[in-house]
Formats: structure tokens, C-alpha cells, sequence
């Protein structure tokens, strides 16, 4: 009788611990605890440095990060040195103070960074880490997409967005200047066009003119004699 009681003890503790692990396991995927560092510690990092122990990548902000504060519950407030681009598959801006709420792998109610689609211009309201395709996932608004990781694994300095930037105004004031000579051919070649053809307009009615004139003096002669 002992025997058989001990043996649905056991099968009963057995049955709670595995319940109990399937339980905390369920609520790391739900709700990703934040890194075990200390205040002291997160103070001591770069921010870029702080990035990976979030499971996202380094490359996310410019190097222009003058200071940064993260609350406990993960509230996140970055200053820059001063607003600036960056050029990744998309050119994105990043406005002096960026806002948002970081934890492991997703940063939301991001405020701060937009991202040029085509000529509009569309805030960032936040980004996830998708470990399995090995992607950075943004969202903006409704509406996300998803981009490669390694896109975002080297800081990029700020001469080397400087350089970019330069680089990207040099082409386009090139393409501009390009399409202003275009345009200012195609209207050179319509005003030559025109001015030939008034021209041509002008002749043609002087001509007649003087032939209207030497027909009116004929008559007048043949009238007097």
C-alpha cells in the first residue's frame, strides 16, 4: 500500500514540475526578459555596445551617439550630436533625440527615425529581430518589412555618412543639372522653332504685301490714263 501511494506521489510531482517547465518556457517566449545587467553596467556600455545583449545588432544607430538613458522598464531616450542620414537599402533619417521602449529583440513606440519610400517620407514606429530568418523586421504603422540583419552589423561613422550624403548630393545635383540643360535644350530648341517659323511667317507676308502694293499702283496708273 506504501508502495503504491509513493509511486503516485512521485507520478504526481513528475506531472507539476513538467507542467511548471512548459509554463516558464511559454512566458520567455511571450514576455523576453530583459538582459541581467546592472544600472551600472548599462551605463558603462555604448550603446551599441548595449544593443546585442538584446538580441539585436550594433549597427541600428550611428556612431554620433552623444548619450543615451534607458529606464527599467525599458523606456529608452538617445541624443545624437546632431541629426543625420543613413544609407541602407532605404535612406533613413535619424532626428537628433530618438524615443522608445526596448526590450529583448523588439524596440517599439519609436519616435525619431524615418525611412524614404519612393519621395514620402514614413516615420518608424518600431523594428523586431527575427532570429529564424535572420532578418530585422520594421514597421511602419500597420505595415513592415523585413530586411537582412548582417545589413546592420558595423556602425557606420559619421564621415563615412557624411561621404555618402556628399556622394548622393553630388549625383543628384548631377542628375538635376543633367535635366535642367534637357530641359532648357528642349525649350532653346522650341524657341528656334518658333522664331523660325515666325520668321518664315513674316516673309511670306511681306511678300504679299508688296504684291498687293505693285497691283494697287498698277491700278491707280490705269485709272489716271
Amino acid at each position: 500500500m506504501a508502495s503504491h501511494i509513493e509511486k503516485l506521489i512521485f507520478a504526481i510531482t513528475l506531472c507539476l514540475l513538467t507542467q511548471l517547465s512548459c509554463a516558464i518556457r511559454i512566458s520567455t517566449i511571450l514576455n523576453p526578459t530583459r538582459p541581467s545587467l546592472s544600472k551600472s553596467d548599462q551605463q558603462s556600455r555604448d550603446v551599441h555596445e548595449l544593443l546585442p545583449f538584446y538580441g539585436l545588432p550594433k549597427g541600428l544607430i550611428p556612431n554620433n551617439v552623444i548619450a543615451y538613458d534607458l529606464a527599467d522598464e525599458g523606456d529608452f531616450t538617445i541624443t545624437l550630436e546632431h541629426s543625420c542620414y543613413v544609407q541602407f537599402d532605404d535612406l533613413v533619417y535619424y532626428d537628433k533625440k530618438i524615443k522608445g521602449k526596448l526590450s529583448f529583440g523588439l524596440v517599439s513606440d519609436v519616435v525619431g527615425i524615418q525611412a524614404k519610400k519612393l519621395f514620402v517620407w514614413v516615420p518608424i514606429t518600431g523594428l523586431k529581430a527575427d532570429e529564424d530568418s535572420g532578418s530585422i523586421e520594421f514597421f511602419v504603422g500597420v505595415l513592415s518589412q523585413k530586411l537582412p540583419a548582417d545589413q546592420f552589423e558595423a556602425v557606420p561613422t559619421w564621415s563615412e555618412l557624411e561621404e555618402r550624403m556628399n556622394e548622393r548630393e553630388t549625383d543628384g545635383g548631377r542628375r538635376k543639372s543633367i535635366e535642367r540643360r534637357a530641359i532648357l535644350q528642349e525649350q532653346g530648341e522650341d524657341i528656334n522653332e518658333l522664331a523660325e517659323a515666325f520668321i518664315k511667317n513674316f516673309r511670306n507676308q511681306l511678300r504679299i504685301q508688296r504684291i498687293e502694293s505693285f497691283e494697287r499702283y498698277q491700278d491707280m496708273l490705269a485709272r489716271s490714263t
